[in-house]
């Protein structure tokens, strides 16, 4: 990739593959602060009390050990030692729901108006992108391929491109009592009240029940390196890797509110020039026809050109340069 000229960028497709990181660390936060276990929930340890409200979500950014807790306040704090310390890094103003981490390190907010919030910058500064229609949202969630789900209390989910700025309604439900949406693997996973968990293949087309969580009463759900962990309202931890078979795991915080992991989903082979970044093109290997995907993070206004090379470097095809208002993460396609 380089830099054709101010204000326009040119990236080279070499269609490597995307992975996620590993990772096996639980955190649980309440008003009381933060414990942590390496265990799935079976013995948990107290980690420092960060100053915030009810906590509503904690997740890992680009690093196991660098965390963002948001409280339902709209207040960001943030610790670069897993939990060992924590420090104000920034503030939405308003009620939030949830939070969601995309593979090229944005940081997406749900607010309890429906608004969608992105930050570039690890949480520091947000900037609005879109308000969904929704009056009853529940939780966010990011595919694979940076597409910003978002689903409401009844089961109907929204698909957003372009970094949430186009949205379209991928399925209708009447589900009672959805809490929240996690994505784990390829799969998008819904937590409700009563315990049971619906599944919906990639794209979210359908939602189909695969299990209920064997707890008196559940309070949140997130994605682990190899399934899913929800915490019950008692403090007891119950793991699946499929959704579908439950097994409970141990007693933890009894007052936690926002269950997390230090899950890291990334993506291996990623362009980078400064602070803009390009994820692997998609389909991968690229089959010689079809549409192409690439993810972009614009660390403000700019233009992509998108190119194709032959191992012998020589030009294939190239796609015209395409403009950008803002900072954000976009997917350009492009059939070459």
């Amino acid at each position: 990739m380089r830099r054709m000229n101010p204000g326009l960028l040119a990236l080279f497709l070499l269609l490597l593959a995307v992975s996620p990181a590993q990772a096996g660390r639980l955190f649980a936060a309440g008003e009381k602060g933060v414990l942590a276990s390496d265990d799935d929930g079976r013995t948990w340890v107290p980690l420092a009390s960060p100053d915030a409200s009810r906590p509503v979500a904690i997740a890992a950014l680009d690093r196991p050990d660098v965390l963002l807790l948001l409280d339902e306040d709209g207040k960001v704090v943030r610790s670069d030692d897993g939990g060992l310390s924590w420090r104000d890094y920034g503030d939405l103003e308003r009620p939030v729901l949830d939070l969601a981490v995309s593979p090229l390190g944005a940081v997406f907010v749900l607010s309890a108006d429906g608004g969608i919030h992105i930050s570039i910058d690890g949480g520091a500064g947000f900037r609005t992108v879109a308000a969904v229609d929704a009056a009853t949202v529940a939780g966010i969630a990011i595919g694979r391929t940076g597409t910003v789900y978002v689903a409401t209390t009844t089961g109907a989910l929204l698909a957003g491109e372009n970094a949430g700025a186009d949205w379209e309604v991928r399925t209708q439900s009447a589900l009672r009592g959805v809490l929240t949406l996690r994505r784990s693997g390829d799969g998008l996973f819904l937590l409700c009240a009563d315990g049971v968990v619906y599944r919906s293949g990639g794209d979210g087309s359908a939602w189909v029940a695969t299990g209920t969580v064997p707890l008196a009463g559940v309070s949140a759900m997130t994605a682990t390196d190899d399934g899913l962990a929800v915490l019950g309202e008692d403090g007891t931890v119950a793991v699946s890797t499929d959704g579908g078979v439950w097994a409970t795991s141990g007693v933890g915080p009894h007052e936690a509110t926002a269950l997390g992991s230090d899950l890291v989903v990334a993506a291996e082979g990623i362009v980078r020039a400064g602070d803009f970044l390009a994820a692997p093109p998609r389909p991968n290997p690229y089959p010689g026809t079809g549409p192409l995907e690439v993810t972009v993070r614009l660390p403000g206004p700019d233009s992509v050109q998108l190119q194709i090379h032959a191992r012998n470097e020589k030009v294939i095809a190239v796609r015209g340069a395409e403009g950008f208002r803002g900072a954000g993460v976009y997917t350009i396609t492009w059939d070459p």
